[in-house]
């Protein structure tokens, strides 16, 4: 029995391993991974954070890793495995990536808004928990420019990173 959630719709961001596992930086068991982080505002987190007491208890819905960006973003990643070893041999595992209709997409999914499936996984001897990426469907129509991507995601176009590198000249 599965216990994913289903966030509210969020923006997803370092989407680059979310279509093809990390060959670099893999999992102990040695399968590389696949990621996603959400973009969640203060409501969409406090949503996942409902959701995530209900399912393993309020102690480690205080044990997630949340990374602030702002007084209005929030990042929080997802990953699983490409495979992992038990007693049937080695089991093979994707994220499904759907567009708003519920059809498979190869479009972009950098700054898209989506619905991510997750399964809270509690890690009681370490006092963490981790969130196992079961796949993304996008809520919105497709593609956005570069511009647009960034202004959802970041809250600016790539003409705003300029001036934060270069001493704000």
């Amino acid at each position: 029995m599965s216990n994913a959630i289903k966030t509210e719709p969020v923006r997803l961001a370092w989407t680059n391993n979310l279509r093809n596992p990390d060959e670099k930086f893999k999992h102990s068991s040695g399968s590389p991974l696949y990621s996603a982080s959400m973009i969640l505002t203060p409501s969409s987190l406090q949503d996942l954070k409902d959701k995530v007491t209900q399912q393993v208890g309020e102690q480690y819905t205080k044990a997630m890793f949340i990374k602030k960006l702002d007084e209005n973003r929030y990042q929080v990643k997802a990953k699983c495995v490409a495979w992992f070893e038990n007693a049937q041999g080695r089991t093979y595992q994707t994220p499904y990536i759907l567009d708003m209709n519920g059809n498979k997409t190869d479009g972009p999914l950098e700054g898209e808004l989506a619905i991510v499936e997750i399964e809270p996984k509690a890690y009681p001897m370490y006092r963490k928990l981790g969130f196992i990426l079961k796949g993304v469907q996008l809520v919105e129509p497709q593609p956005k420019t570069k511009e647009e991507v960034e202004k959802e995601i970041w809250g600016t176009g790539s003409e705003d990173h300029s001036h934060s590198q270069n001493g704000g000249s």
